[in-house]
C-alpha cells in the first residue's frame, strides 16, 4: 500500500512539472507518455443502459443514478441494474463492467398487466368498465393495468349491479355476482272473487290477490266454476303496480224451441218458460225439457246446454186419440156421433179425447143413445143391442 501511495505521489508530482514546463516550452510527445501512464492506473469503463420506453429511473446498486437513456463512466466490476417505469414491470439485471470496456444494456420493459375474471349469476350479462362496455357478455376474463376500476354489469329484467374492482400486477382477481330481478308488483280482483288465478299454467293464488313477479310479460287466465276463463296478460315493469280487474262471463247456453203446432208450454225442470217458439239461456248442464198443449200428448226429454252453444230442438207433438169401436145388434146400424154421420155398424175410428153423444139408430129399432168416454191412448168398445120398435119401423 505504501508502495501503492508513493507511485502515486510521484506521478501526480511529474504531472504539475510537466503543466509548469508547457507552458515555456513543447513538452507535448512527453506529456502523451504521462497519460499513458495514467491510464495504467485507470480501472474504469462505460455502461450504457437505453430501455423502451425511455425515461426510466435507473438504479445501480439500489442508488437513483438517472433515466434512461443511460450513460456513465464506472469502476470495474458487477453492478445490479433497476429500471422503474409507472405502468411497467421493474426491470432487473446484473451488469459486469469490464475496464477501458462500454457495457450495453438495452431493456424491453413489460406493461404492467392484471387480470379480473367475471362471473354472473344469471350469465350472459353486458359489463362495462369505467364506463366502456365491453364486446364479450359473461363469463369473461378482462386484462388491464393494474389499478381500481369502476365495473358495471348490466342484464334485461335484472338491477343493475356496480361496484369497484382492483386489478393488480401479475393476479387474476374472481367477481363472482348474483344478479337480483327486477320486480313488479301484481294486483288481481275478479268479480265475482276467490277465482283461481295461473300465471304461465302455475297456480298462483285466488282473487282477490297481490304478488310480486320478476319484471316481464306473463299469460294470465283466471278461472272459476260456472264462469268462462279469462285469458289475458301481464306486463310488469319494474317497481311499478299494475291493478288488474276482471268481470268474469257467466257460461251459458242457448236452447232454441221450436214446435209443430206452435204456442206449445214449456217448462224446465217443472219452471214454465213460456209458449214455443222460445229461446232460452241457461247454464251449462243437463235439464228435463217438457212440451204441454191441449188435445196433444206431452212430450218429455232431457236436453244438455252447452256453453257458447245454441242448441236447436224442433219437435211435432203429437195429437191425442182414443180408439172408438162401435158395434150392434143387429149390424148395419147407422151412427151419429155428437151429430155427425160417421157410417154403419161395426165401425172404428179416432177421437181426439172427451165426452161425445153417441146415437146408433136402425129402422123398426129404438134408437140406441150413450155418452161415452175416449181417452187419449185407449180403446172404447161400445155394444149397442138395438130393441125392436112395437107396431113397426119408427124412426124417432
Amino acid at each position: 500500500m505504501r508502495r501503492f501511495l508513493a507511485v502515486i505521489s510521484v506521478g501526480f508530482v511529474l504531472v504539475c512539472i510537466t503543466a509548469l514546463l508547457d507552458r515555456f516550452a513543447n513538452f507535448g510527445g512527453f506529456f502523451s507518455y504521462l497519460q499513458a501512464f495514467y491510464g495504467y492506473f485507470d480501472n474504469k469503463g462505460t455502461l450504457r443502459i437505453t430501455s423502451s420506453p425511455s425515461n426510466a429511473s435507473v438504479y445501480l446498486n439500489h442508488t437513483y443514478v438517472g433515466k434512461t437513456p443511460f450513460m456513465e463512466k464506472v469502476a470495474e466490476g458487477e453492478y445490479d441494474v433497476k429500471l422503474l417505469l409507472k405502468g411497467y414491470r421493474t426491470y432487473a439485471r446484473k451488469v459486469w463492467v469490464n475496464k477501458k470496456q462500454t457495457a450495453f444494456l438495452d431493456a424491453e420493459l413489460s406493461e404492467q398487466r392484471g387480470k379480473v375474471e367475471i362471473k354472473t349469476a344469471p350469465p350472459k350479462a353486458v359489463v362495462y368498465i369505467d364506463g366502456v362496455k365491453l364486446d364479450k357478455v359473461t363469463p369473461l376474463v378482462i386484462e388491464k393495468p393494474p389499478g381500481e376500476y369502476e365495473l358495471k354489469i348490466v342484464k334485461d329484467q335484472y338491477y343493475v349491479d356496480q361496484r369497484p374492482v382492483l386489478i393488480q400486477d401479475d393476479t387474476t382477481s374472481e367477481v363472482e355476482v348474483n344478479l337480483i330481478p327486477q320486480v313488479g308488483k301484481l294486483v288481481i280482483t275478479s268479480e265475482p272473487s276467490e277465482a283461481r288465478v295461473y300465471i304461465d299454467d302455475k297456480f298462483i293464488g285466488t282473487t282477490p290477490l297481490t304478488h310480486d313477479k320478476p319484471v316481464g310479460k306473463y299469460k294470465l287466465v283466471l278461472k272459476k266454476e260456472g264462469f268462462r276463463d279469462h285469458l289475458g296478460e301481464a306486463v310488469l315493469v319494474a317497481d311499478e303496480v299494475l291493478e288488474i280487474n276482471v268481470t268474469l262471463k257467466e257460461r251459458t247456453g242457448i236452447l232454441d224451441i221450436v214446435t209443430n203446432p206452435p204456442g206449445v208450454e214449456v217448462h224446465i225442470n217443472d219452471v214454465y218458460y213460456g209458449e214455443t217458439p222460445l229461446k232460452k239461456e241457461l247454464k251449462p248442464g243437463p235439464y228435463e225439457l217438457t212440451l204441454k198443449k191441449s188435445k196433444y200428448r206431452t212430450l218429455t226429454e232431457t236436453v244438455v246446454v252447452e256453453d257458447l252453444v245454441t242448441k236447436k230442438i224442433q219437435r211435432e207433438l203429437t195429437p191425442e186419440v182414443g180408439e172408438v169401436k162401435i158395434e150392434s145388434n143387429p149390424p148395419s146400424a147407422k151412427v151419429f156421433l155428437e151429430g155427425e154421420d160417421i157410417g154403419y155398424t161395426p165401425i172404428s175410428l179416432n177421437k181426439p179425447p172427451g165426452i161425445y153423444k153417441l146415437r146408433v139408430i136402425k129402422p123398426g129399432y129404438k134408437h140406441f143413445v150413450i155418452d161415452i168416454q175416449v181417452s187419449d191412448g185407449r180403446s172404447t168398445r161400445v155394444d149397442a143391442q138395438l130393441e125392436r120398435e112395437k107396431g113397426g119401423d119408427t124412426l124417432n
